[in-house]
């Protein structure tokens, strides 16, 4: 069970509702569409990539 940081029973509840959304075929399209052809997304290159 995840651990939330709310001390209030209804705040609580409202955080663990992670079903409680439906995505358009426009919200769906517009995730798709990050994608490459070669699986990789935004062009990032793990063996070369260093933290800010």
């Amino acid at each position: 069970m995840p651990l939330t940081t709310s001390g209030t029973a209804s705040r609580q509840a409202q955080n663990i509702d992670i079903f409680g959304f439906e995505l358009s075929d426009a919200d769906l399209a517009a995730i798709s569409a990050l994608s490459r052809a070669d699986g990789g997304l935004f062009g990032g290159d793990p063996d070369r990539h260093e933290e800010q």
